[in-house]
């Protein structure tokens, strides 16, 4: 059995540094794989694999001006 999941994120940052905010995107296609094999009476083996993915803050997506140190962000 295999799949495909797609994400999308849509981000609207509204930061008190307006070099901070702004809009961003991001997105990712995961793919799943399953294989079910049966070698004998009353046995399955069972193999998954999975691609995923962790989204990161939204504002630090848009975040160009350091807060802390007023320098430009890396």
């Amino acid at each position: 059995v295999a799949g495909l999941r797609a994400d999308f994120y849509r981000f609207d940052v509204d930061s008190n540094i307006a070099a901070n905010s702004g809009l961003a995107n991001a997105h990712q296609l995961s793919p799943k794989l399953t294989a079910i094999f049966g070698p004998w009476h009353r046995t399955e083996f069972y193999l998954n694999y999975g691609h995923g993915f962790h989204s990161n803050d939204a504002r630090g997506t848009t975040l160009n001006i350091d807060p802390s140190s007023g320098t430009a962000a890396e």
